[in-house]
């Protein structure tokens, strides 16, 4: 069956594809794991990978593109005047072969072992430093400092970026 996207309200992607699964259509919505900063820590939250969109497989016959199209939470199906268009089933094939056994999306980690990073944020804001590794799950990382000979600082992995 064909694959089309569907674009949704601010934040109803859940929604719609709870209402959308009521009516029998297969309703994918692909997710994943970002570290935000939040009272000056990193957390891990889970968003949808495609904020406002999400995808449903099925013939999309008159009555059911209507009845889709008027699920509380959907801003519109995807498509050119008025009629919805398919997306390449090979393209929700190689998402959905990424996504995990708890339904996240599985990423590369932003940062390795031996990348030079700037700290982007706390007293050595601006310095440039090698990562060195990481020292826990929860996003915490070394850091050796060029400035400072090496001084090794560990920190959240939400307060560096790649150095140019």
């Amino acid at each position: 069956m064909p694959w089309y996207a569907v674009h949704t309200k601010p934040r109803q992607e859940e929604r719609v594809v709870a209402r959308v699964a009521e009516t029998g259509v297969e309703a994918f919505l692909p997710k994943l794991q970002v570290r935000r900063k939040r009272h000056g820590r990193g957390m891990v939250q889970i968003e949808p990978l495609f904020p406002g969109y999400l995808f449903i497989s099925a013939m999309l016959t008159l009555e059911r593109w209507d009845r889709i199209r008027w699920t509380p939470g959907v801003k519109a199906v995807l498509g050119c005047d008025g009629v919805p268009s398919a997306i390449p089933e090979s393209l929700v094939a190689s998402i959905k072969q990424r996504i995990g056994a708890d339904g996240v999306f599985c990423q590369a980690p932003a940062f390795g072992p031996g990348d030079r990073v700037r700290l982007i944020d706390g007293p050595f804001a601006g310095f440039v430093g090698v990562l060195e590794r990481t020292t826990s799950r929860a996003g915490r990382v070394r850091v050796l400092l060029d400035v400072l000979r090496g001084a090794v600082v560990e920190l959240e992995d939400v307060d560096l970026e790649l150095a140019s």
